[in-house]
């Protein structure tokens, strides 16, 4: 160690300068930022332009022979210093822990402080584990939305599996044509607490292909936790679709709505005027056009192990892109069971898919 007032050669400061840089590159462990190496960062504070360096070049210069204090010369000091700190292991907050309370509602400065980590650094690891920013109008919504019931749950669940879309990430529409507009108002009032009331209107929209007006009922909801939840089960891979995770959610609400939404039975109508005496079976289907046909396998599949339904699928011709639409169809075997199991949910006004008398009715006022 030099004198008070003894000036260190250029070579005492280097030897002095490598052996520093050997020490603190002994203190890194590279295998816990191995998959953060090429993550770019950046600062959102106002100034003067950095150039912002990764992770990987970061190291890169450490292993040239650089300091961090000549490294800071060419970057942002605080971010060297969060990268110096985080290859060390000195911020413990992992990516699924900082994500789930970010997701939740917590800010940005409450996960900081509940994991001791500075502030000068939590911008730079959200941003290192590459998790969207979120805004104060999401944290607010966040910590005063008001949680779905069960049946609330139930209900989307069915509806998400028959016309039901989503809105946005995190909110639900659902659209319903003029003779189901009681069915559209009875979700509204079910869901009521989390839809938005200015949404709730009548449309009238031209179709092209046959010139009839269409008119109906549309809403949505306002953004909610537990509805972005549902979305992300239903279209986590882009397009919608059915897992077995979802199925596992539906209860006999679930499948009456699905079937109010999507559903049909044929009573064999023509057979009946000609033969009143004849015992007509029902056939009733689900309009899964739009699903794969893994996921109608899965639905048959389920409709048998967990409510002793039998079901199959029937092919319905090809899609635009030539890909082939199947429908799921409860075996006739199967049909007073399953009537049985949604008759408690079912809105009178759908009486005709599960009554035959009601749906005699039902033909001779509506044709």
């Amino acid at each position: 160690m030099p004198r008070k007032g003894q000036t260190l050669s250029k070579e005492s400061i280097q030897k002095k300068n490598d052996t520093n840089r050997k020490n603190l590159l002994e203190k890194y462990d590279w295998s816990l930022v191995e998959d953060y190496l090429d993550v770019n960062l950046s600062s959102s504070s106002r100034g003067r332009q950095r150039h912002f360096i990764t992770l990987g070049q970061f190291k890169a210069l450490l292993l040239s022979g650089m300091s961090v204090r000549e490294i800071h010369k060419i970057t942002s000091k605080n971010l060297t210093g969060f990268f110096s700190a985080f290859c060390q292991g000195k911020i413990q907050l992992p990516k699924d822990v900082f994500t789930a309370e970010y997701k939740n509602g917590k800010s940005m400065e409450q996960i900081a402080k509940e994991h001791d980590v500075s502030s000068d650094y939590i911008g730079f690891l959200r941003q290192l584990y590459e998790i969207k920013t979120k805004g104060a109008k999401f944290i607010k919504r966040k910590q005063t939305e008001i949680p779905l019931t069960q049946r609330q749950k139930k209900i989307i669940y069915g509806s998400f599996m028959g016309d039901a879309g989503k809105m946005s990430p995190s909110s639900v529409r659902f659209k319903h044509g003029e003779k189901q507009k009681e069915y559209l108002l009875w979700k509204y009032k079910e869901i009521e607490s989390i839809m938005s009331p200015h949404s709730l209107q009548e449309y009238e929209k031209l179709d092209k292909r046959s010139g009839n007006m269409h008119r109906g009922m549309v809403c949505y909801t306002y953004a909610n936790s537990d509805v972005e939840e549902i979305i992300e089960r239903f279209y986590g891979n882009g397009e919608k679709d059915i897992t077995e995770e979802i199925l596992n959610e539906m209860t006999p609400l679930s499948i009456a709505v699905w079937f109010m939404d999507d559903g049909a039975t044929d009573w064999g109508h023509r057979s009946i005027v000609k033969h009143p005496t004849w015992n007509i079976t029902p056939e009733s289907s689900f309009c899964t056009d739009s699903f794969s046909k893994e996921s109608c396998d899965l639905i048959v599949k389920w409709f048998e192990e967990k409510w002793h339904i039998k079901s199959h699928t029937r092919e319905r011709g090809k899609t635009k892109r030539g890909n082939m639409k199947y429908r799921v169809i409860i075996d006739c075997v199967s049909s007073s069971d399953f009537f049985n199991l949604i008759r408690p949910h079912i809105l009178p006004i759908f009486l005709y898919k599960i009554d035959c008398e009601s749906y005699n009715g039902w033909r001779e006022n509506d044709f």
